[in-house]
């Protein structure tokens, strides 16, 4: 799964720097930083990328399984407050890919702009 490589990544890193974090304290962190840069929320994401908008609890997006669909449901009071990191860990996998639609849509478009920028 994306999010077990990414983390995998982030906490083999950390212990490198000698810094002794756990795995939640990553997720804590990335959460964190995601606040402070003001990135725009998962429904923001899901609307730049062509996927449908979330509305509310009860229209569950396909992207996501029931079982995340809940735990998202109990941190945060409605769909429109899920933050980018937590609804796109909770994404099941474009075939073929590792992550889910919004991240892979994310990293598309990056490199489409990184691309353009180095082509000059």
């Amino acid at each position: 799964m994306f999010i077990c490589q990414v983390v995998t990544f982030l906490y083999k890193r950390i212990v490198k720097n000698k810094k002794m974090l756990n795995r939640s304290t990553i997720f804590i962190t990335i959460l964190q930083r995601s606040r402070d840069h003001a990135i725009e929320n998962y429904n923001k994401f899901r609307k730049m990328c062509g996927l449908e908008s979330l509305t509310s609890w009860f229209n569950k997006p396909k992207e996501i399984s029931l079982g995340f669909w809940e735990k998202l449901r109990k941190v945060y009071k409605t769909p429109q407050q899920i933050e980018l990191f937590s609804g796109g860990i909770s994404e099941s996998p474009v075939s073929g890919s590792v992550p889910g639609p919004t991240f892979s849509c994310i990293i598309v478009r990056f490199y489409a702009v990184y691309k353009k920028l180095i082509s000059f």
